[in-house]
């Protein structure tokens, strides 16, 4: 107590930002919503930002001291609809700046197609077309599309022929009709030889000795020796296998066919 008597000073304090915003929010929260109390302190949270960004600019402004000379266009002005002292007003900024650009570029667009360009002297050619076919080209054309733009006419065109294209392609891929049939008259005469040694020989065993054959066959004539023909071919030939072996050993020298002459091993063609 005797220390607390000697303690006069009392400072005067007044609410803090903070404290007051928070017990503005109390108040507020059991009458407001959430999202309205949100809504309102973004909103201000943005004003103070756009305050601060204008202060920002108007100090960046102030300092800023060059003004440039613009010269006025009497053509402008007149395009623009205004007289010569509106036009220097308006240069001067009080008018649409906008409307300054779309004035001077079409006074530059005006001024260049007012102007020959020296590419354009050049062409001097004009083709004469005959009134005949122009008179084709009208017939040819579609009537639905007489009145439409070039690119439009083009595009109908390539989607026309990319449907035909489709529809031809579809015909091709479809069932096989008595009218393809009878267009069809070849008919392959096929020996009974394939049939049987299908029959009674493995697919890879007979790839694999066609393609030892076809080996041996290429070795012989880079060597210059002439390989016997298969008895079974030499038969279907000559008619009766006696023919077939007579043939067979004048070609191999007078040796039959399967036996050694000069080789363990005899390999037909």
């Amino acid at each position: 107590m005797r220390i607390s008597s000697s303690l006069t000073f009392k400072p005067a304090t007044t609410p803090s930002r903070v404290r007051s915003h928070l017990e503005s929010s109390s108040a507020m929260s059991g009458s407001v919503p959430v999202y309205e109390r949100l809504s309102m302190s973004a909103q201000k949270k943005r004003a103070e930002l756009d305050a601060a960004r204008k202060r920002k600019e108007d100090t960046e402004r102030a300092t800023c001291t060059f003004k440039p000379n613009l010269s006025a266009s009497k053509h402008s002005a007149r395009l623009v609809g205004i007289s010569s002292s509106d036009h220097d007003r308006s240069v001067e900024g009080s008018s649409d700046p906008y409307t300054r650009l779309y004035a001077h570029a079409l006074e530059r667009v005006q001024r260049l197609q007012e102007e020959p360009r020296p590419e354009d002297l050049g062409c001097t050619f004009k083709p004469a077309i005959s009134s005949v076919s122009r008179r084709i080209s009208e017939t040819m054309r579609d009537p639905s599309t007489v009145d439409l733009p070039r690119h439009y006419m083009l595009y109908e065109d390539g989607l026309q022929k990319q449907q035909a294209r489709s529809m031809e392609a579809a015909n091709k891929g479809g069932a096989i009709t008595e009218d393809d049939v009878a267009n069809c008259t070849f008919h392959p005469a096929v020996s009974p030889l394939p049939a049987h040694t299908a029959a009674s020989i493995p697919v890879y065993d007979r790839l694999y000795e066609n393609a030892r054959a076809k080996q041996i066959t290429l070795a012989a004539a880079a060597s210059g020796v002439v390989l016997p023909t298969s008895p079974v071919y030499m038969q279907e030939r000559f008619g009766s296998e006696e023919a077939a072996h007579s043939e067979a050993a004048s070609r191999t020298g007078g040796a039959p066919p399967g036996s050694s002459a000069g080789s363990k091993e005899m390999f037909y063609i």
